[in-house]
């Protein structure tokens, strides 16, 4: 695994008991420049490097840049991990 994806794991397993312990935060960009950030469920890794969400198809984020990051705070452990990346939207 990759050094940080052990250390997230761990921060998962000490927050799991914490009730919205999975919720992230996740800043896009729209077609004019402006960000948006909202809260969203963490479900989970598809493979080795990629997280997985799930998100309405007609929500406002699927037409925002794929260009995206993701902010995360565990209370348990006091971190917080800010994982940039981009969207793969899957239908």
């Amino acid at each position: 695994l990759v050094p940080w994806r052990q250390r997230i794991e761990r921060s998962i397993a000490i927050s799991r008991s914490i009730r919205g312990g999975n919720y992230v935060q996740l800043g896009t960009v729209d077609n004019t420049g402006k960000p948006h950030v909202r809260t969203i469920v963490f479900r989970g890794f598809a493979n080795e490097y990629d997280m997985k969400f799930i998100t309405d198809a007609r929500s406002e984020k699927c037409n925002h840049s794929s260009a995206c990051e993701v902010c995360w705070w565990f209370s348990k452990s006091s971190e917080q991990f800010r994982i940039s990346g981009n969207l793969k939207y899957i239908g």
